[in-house]
């Protein structure tokens, strides 16, 4: 029976009939079952950014387990050799086990001196890893344990679509910033997408938005609704007219840890809430003419400047009690 304890005896007699006195013994572990071994780091199906050491367990309660070897395999490619990935067929690699204890012991690839870690693809893979355990007693187990993890070293991206990226952007209200987030491997965190909205009162010196005004010295990240598209609501009342304005957008994925955008989208705009002037030059105010071919006139704004599609001109004139517009 696997995993018992037996004491072999053994006694003799003489032709003379002396009996052996004391008889001879040697003890042994019966044990035809091979190990269990499991793969711990990294997770089932996990999503991840970092990993240096590969672990897990092997346990056989009966002579102990003695040694693990793993493959490695990116899928769709090779097998890690333990230098590179020119295995075409599977590649059993040696990982280092410490000592058991109550029959279990932890291993761990890369050694000490059993090979090195893969170099992963940081634009984005996925990876197999087989294990099997071997006891002291020789069974070698059949491979017992598969994992499989999505490697992803790629930082999200983020675009602001409102306001638009008008060069020299003016705007009147901006009560909801909102634009995109994409993340080509693990996607983006639920909460993932933070705005930060800064006031130049003085070129690059001025306030940020901290979620009800712009009364920050300091840089604030204020999460975002959504992912794509994402939202950001403001209180419109708290622009003033004729600052610019700076947004910026950034990201973090579901990778674990997750990557953060570090080259971070950005707009800027001009808020211009003063009404423009306008007047007619000619004709004189309160002149008396017998002919006018053309009606001009000026006009400004003090933060923007004019629409020149839009400015208007109304010619209205009194018929008794009246008026006529042309």
């Amino acid at each position: 029976q696997s995993g018992v304890w037996y004491v072999a005896k053994s006694s003799a007699v003489d032709i003379a009939g002396n009996s052996q006195l004391i008889s001879s013994e040697n003890v042994f572990t019966y044990d035809n079952v091979a190990p269990q071994t499991a793969v711990e780091t990294p997770v089932q199906f996990s999503t991840i950014s970092v990993l240096s050491t590969i672990s897990g367990t092997s346990t056989d309660p009966a002579s102990g387990p003695s040694a693990v070897r793993i493959s490695i395999k990116q899928v769709g490619g090779n097998y890690w050799t333990g230098s590179d990935w020119t295995g075409g067929s599977e590649v059993y690699l040696t990982a280092s086990t410490g000592v058991p204890t109550s029959g279990t012991l932890v291993w761990t690839y890369p050694g000490a001196s059993t090979g090195t870690i893969p170099s992963w693809t940081d634009s984005g893979a996925d990876y197999d890893l087989h294990v099997y355990g071997i006891d002291k007693a020789n069974n070698q187990e059949i491979v017992s344990s598969t994992r499989t993890f999505y490697w992803d070293k790629q930082s999200p991206t983020t675009k602001v679509t409102k306001p638009l990226p008008d060069i020299n952007s003016y705007i009147h209200n901006l009560p909801t910033i909102s634009g995109t987030s994409l993340d080509n491997k693990a996607g983006i965190a639920s909460d993932g997408v933070k705005v930060a909205v800064f006031k130049s009162t003085s070129g690059a010196y001025g306030y940020w938005y901290g979620g009800t005004d712009f009364n920050s010295a300091s840089q604030v990240w204020l999460v975002a609704s959504g992912t794509y598209p994402w939202t950001r609501a403001i209180d419109d009342t708290k622009y003033e007219d004729a600052k610019f304005y700076v947004i910026y957008s950034s990201a973090t994925d579901r990778t674990t840890p997750a990557n953060l955008q570090t080259a971070v989208s950005s707009r800027t705009f001009t808020v211009d809430r003063s009404s423009p002037t306008s007047s007619v030059l000619a004709p004189i105010n309160n002149s008396i003419i017998n002919s006018l071919s053309w009606i001009s006139g000026d006009a400004s704004d003090t933060v923007s400047d004019i629409n020149m599609d839009a400015t208007k001109v109304m010619i209205t004139y009194l018929a008794g009690a009246t008026t006529n517009y042309w």
